[in-house]
């Protein structure tokens, strides 16, 4: 882990007193454990290090971010 990211991370996960934001949203408590950001490193690396930016997520919330589940339409209606 990048040194520069250490601080920032460290001082989102304490404001938000350790707790992942999406299940608090929900009414859950569960441990946070990681730090994601809401605009992606990607597309806006400036944003990097904003306290803004940095959402504490436990790594359920955080995997379901990155991995959306989609439910597909059928393509082709099987008939029996």
């Amino acid at each position: 882990m990048n040194i520069i990211w250490r601080v920032p991370r460290a001082d989102r996960l304490e404001e938000q007193h350790n707790e992942c934001q999406m299940c608090k949203d929900r009414g859950l408590v569960e441990p946070a454990t990681m730090v994601h950001h809401i605009k992606l490193l990607r597309y806006h690396p400036e944003l990097a290090l904003e306290k803004d930016n940095l959402m504490s997520l436990c790594g359920e919330c955080h995997w379901l971010i990155h991995h959306p589940i989609t439910i597909k339409k059928q393509l082709n209606e099987e008939r029996w």
